[in-house]
């Protein structure tokens, strides 16, 4: 019998299913054991940085520790250097009731001369009082000195009287008062103990009656005696166990100790590995049943396409029959012509490998220059949020007093007036790039719009003590332009030069006629500069300088490719000019000069004619709480408006059916019903004015407000100031609506 040969043996095929199925776990699981490696050492490096936290915190407890004997000490010593007057001790025991009274720094203060001790002020003194012969060579603060009797022990502070007969003042520290002291300061979830130079408990932020006058545990008393200041993990003598720091007094070799439970140092170490595991579960579980589910409509068509594989050899067509995979629709057509196409595919196969280098090459510039946009955005958004989100929590912690409470109100409007500008960016540039940004194109005058752009500047440029120089000749020069968005492109350019000079550092604006159709504005700078490779490049958009100054505040990118997009709507011109690094940089623009007799008009400095604006009703409708109610109170507390609010269409409707309102805003994305259909119905209802206040900003979404019936439209995030000054002029000189 001959033997078969192993390599001829056929090998059980995979199922396609389960193959398909296998591939989620292939992918993920890797990823996810990278991820596990990150998260533990992230994870480990945040129990680190907790340890180092809670260490300060010890130290900070500490000092207060130490300016509180520091205070007391010289409490004495004034006590002490205090005439006796006509009465022995009058003065003295007057000073000494104010040192021991309620929440004083003493619960005793005595005068000792010789064998003979006089309480100044407090009670429950005994007879373990000190005599001048064993105090005198002990000075200063005691430890803890047991009294007669099994009363508690007391903690001195000695100081003695200047001139006259040998006295001594001696002050029994109040040590329920020192623990009051760490209970305030070690918080609700630590807790503190300081020991004396013996070890004994003298002072505990909790059960201070329990433990007061005991030795801690052993592990505490082997860990202080080993070094002065630590940090470790101990268990106290109640059977807990807590990350200790303690700290060693100079003067008394006293320790303070501040410990917390041990868990919450390692919280973070057990929620990312929590966070792990499920994200595992989940992923698998997703991608397993995406898998299966892919794979059975494979399997079908690959079947039927097997089945009617024998046909083409006698050249019967396939039957097509749809799959709902655009692949395998593309196969059951290629069986049916696969001859004719076979020569084809051989040409251009060096064509697509060609073609696919240059389309996988263009892919990864374009996700670097991704990446650094998602890594910089990201940056530019946290640098105003991390602000907004502390002040948030102090002014909800209620422990800000009035003027602490209106700066803090000042620097979230400030960061949320940076976040609107950074969006604005982001929008302006989308806008430019498609090309649906209008301009409403007047004669403009130049001094006004650079007025303007150093007003908008002007935070940055005080912020950074830069001297800015604005030259305007002649004074009437005018341009043809778009006064908002050219004040946009010079505040843009004035930012720009602030940021990349150093603080104290002159800025300047000209402005003058080119030639006779043109007029050069230039932004000249004393900062750092530009590279000469780099100048071809600095309007281009997520463009930075390399090497720029780390102080400038970085930035996306955006701003100078902004003003390029705005000058050449305008048929102008932006160039950019430096001789080098560290010599400054300087920026020209180039606009259409206003013919001769075009000149701007003046504003009108009385402005519309303003009524009582609690005579008007304002109808708020956003299913954003939060955005709501702030808006009711600005247009209350700031404007006197009266304002109602919903936060659903139907409410919104049940409102204007029972009410009437002048102004009525409507968010367009309300989970019931969409805004513009909420507009349709409220229209017939009211004569009132009603504002589309929505994210969307583009010419489409405001000409389908329009065609909804909303009189205004105003993109996210919106001013009050600006959403008052734009629906005053549309309200009626009348009164208000009955």
């Amino acid at each position: 019998m001959g033997t078969t040969n192993p390599a001829n043996r056929s090998r059980r095929p995979w199922d396609l299913v389960t193959l398909v199925g296998l591939l989620p776990a292939v992918a993920v699981l890797p990823l996810l054991a990278f991820a596990g490696i990150l998260m533990y050492l992230l994870a480990q490096q945040g129990s680190t940085t907790a340890q180092q936290a809670f260490v300060d915190a010890n130290r900070s407890l500490t000092r207060v520790v130490q300016s509180e004997l520091d205070r007391a000490t010289q409490d004495l010593e004034r006590l002490a250097s205090t005439e006796p007057g006509a009465s022995p001790g009058q003065a003295r025991a007057h000073l000494a009731r104010a040192l021991v009274a309620e929440e004083g720094a003493f619960s005793a203060v005595l005068l000792v001369e010789g064998d003979r001790s006089t309480v100044l002020a407090g009670h429950d003194v005994t007879s373990a009082s000190p005599t001048l012969d064993d105090s005198a060579p002990g000075m200063g603060i005691t430890d803890l000195r047991h009294q007669a009797g099994g009363r508690p022990g007391v903690v001195e502070v000695r100081v003695p009287v200047a001139g006259g007969t040998p006295q001594l003042i001696v002050g029994h520290l109040n040590l329920r008062r020192l623990s009051r002291i760490l209970a305030r300061h070690a918080g609700e979830r630590s807790f503190a103990t300081v020991l004396d130079s013996r070890r004994i408990i003298i002072a505990r932020s909790t059960d201070f009656d329990r433990f007061f006058g005991q030795l801690p545990s052993a592990q505490t008393l082997e860990a202080v005696t080993a070094q002065r200041d630590g940090q470790g993990r101990f268990v106290t003598r109640d059977g807990r166990e807590l990350f200790w720091a303690w700290t060693t007094l100079r003067e008394t070799q006293w320790a303070v100790f501040l410990g917390t439970p041990a868990r919450q140092i390692d919280a973070a170490f057990r929620e990312s590995l929590i966070t792990l595991l499920a994200g595992t579960a989940v992923a698998l579980a997703l991608g397993s049943f995406a898998a299966w589910s892919v794979g059975r409509r494979i399997v079908r068509a690959a079947d039927d396409m097997a089945e009617q594989a024998p046909g083409l050899v006698s050249g019967r067509s396939p039957e097509y029959r749809s799959s709902g995979l655009r692949q395998i629709d593309g196969l059951y057509r290629a069986m049916a012509a696969a001859g004719q196409q076979l020569n084809d595919a051989h040409r251009q196969r060096d064509d697509a490998l060609v073609a696919e280098q240059a389309a996988r090459e263009r892919s990864e510039r374009d996700n670097r220059k991704k990446d650094i946009f998602i890594a910089t955005l990201s940056h530019e958004l946290r640098n105003p949020l991390a602000p907004i989100a502390s002040t948030a929590r102090a002014l909800l912690s209620g422990a800000l007093s009035p003027e602490e409470a209106r700066q803090a109100a000042a620097v979230i409007h400030r960061q949320a007036s940076s976040l609107s500008h950074l969006l604005d960016d982001l929008l302006d540039a989308s806008r430019i790039t498609t090309g649906r940004i209008q301009l409403d194109i007047q004669p403009t005058s130049v001094m006004s719009v650079a007025q303007a752009a150093a007003e908008a500047a002007r935070p940055l440029l005080d912020q950074r003590d830069h001297r800015l120089d604005v030259d305007v000749e002649p004074k009437d020069l005018a341009v043809l332009g778009d006064s908002l968005r050219l004040v946009q492109v010079l505040s843009n350019l004035l930012n720009n030069a602030a940021k990349y000079t150093p603080p104290g550092g002159r800025i300047q604006v000209q402005a003058a006629r080119q030639d006779e159709q043109h007029v050069r504005i230039s932004v000249i700078d004393n900062g750092i500069g530009i590279p000469a490779g780099s100048i071809g490049r600095v309007f281009d958009i997520f463009e930075q300088l390399d090497g720029a100054n780390p102080q400038s505040g970085g930035g996306l990118g955006i701003g100078l490719s902004l003003v390029r997009g705005i000058v050449e709507m305008h048929g102008g011109s932006v160039s950019a000019a430096s001789e080098g690094t560290g010599r400054g940089s300087r920026f020209d623009v180039l606009l259409p000069q206003a013919p001769a007799g075009l000149m701007p008009e003046a504003p009108d400095p009385s402005g519309p004619p303003v009524e009582n604006p609690a005579s008007r009703r304002f109808l708020l409708v956003d299913d954003n709480v939060d955005a709501a109610v702030s808006m009711q109170v600005l247009l209350e507390v700031l404007h006197g408006f009266s304002v109602d609010v919903a936060h659903s269409g139907e409410e919104a409707l049940e409102r204007v059916s029972a009410a009437r309102y002048d102004v009525i805003c409507l968010d367009i994305g309300l989970p019931d019903l969409d805004g513009y259909e909420l507009a349709r119905r409220i229209r017939p209802q009211t004569d009132a004015v009603l504002v589309a206040t929505t994210g969307w900003g583009s010419m489409d979404d405001k000409q389908r407000a329009r065609d909804a019936g909303f009189d205004l439209h105003m993109t996210k995030p919106v001013d009050a100031d600006e959403l008052v000054a734009r629906v005053v002029d549309r309200l009626p000189a009348s009164g208000p609506h009955a």
